[in-house]
């Protein structure tokens, strides 16, 4: 996200499947065991497991046929398992709350989400409603990875709001 020290060099936020951080510690605490499962699953089974199961989802779209999900998959294999699960321990799992923030961000902001991802629909209301200049989209038949399950919806949507910022 942004902090404040930084909001004078942005002119402007797309958020897309993304939340504020969370204020409930014991939902900061599911967090952060989830990041440790996944880390955890990585090293055991690796990526191709990881991409081929119940996660896949989270990561490559819910509709994996996509010639942009199978390219996303290869791209996910190819990486290290250590390095991603370090990524995950070190840096998904820590990111502080910026809730508190959201209403001081003087910019346009597009809080983008898709009506399937389940897990971050309440975090899009949250920030719609925070950002004073906050634009809600929500993609018909998308999940986290709204970018491939509904390219051309996305690509829209994002193209309709940076217009809009010139």
């Amino acid at each position: 996200m942004l902090s404040r020290a930084g909001s004078e060099r942005v002119s402007a936020l797309a958020l897309i499947g993304s939340g504020p951080g969370f204020n409930n510690p014991e939902a900061a605490e599911g967090w952060a065991a989830q990041v440790e499962r996944t880390a955890a699953f990585l090293e055991d089974r690796g990526f191709a497991e990881f991409v081929a199961g119940r996660a896949g989802v989270t990561c490559i779209g819910a509709k994996p046929e996509l010639p942009a999900a199978e390219r996303a998959a290869e791209a996910i294999r190819a990486q290290t398992v250590s390095g991603v699960a370090r990524f995950g321990r070190q840096v998904s799992g820590l990111a502080p709350t910026v809730i508190d923030d959201l209403s001081s961000m003087k910019v346009p902001a597009l809080v983008l989400v898709g009506e399937n991802d389940k897990a971050f629909l309440r975090a899009a209301d949250v920030m719609a409603a925070k950002l004073p200049q906050s634009k809600k989209v929500v993609i018909a038949g998308a999940g986290h990875i709204v970018n491939i399950e509904e390219e051309a919806v996305f690509n829209a949507a994002l193209i309709d709001f940076l217009k809009e910022l010139v």
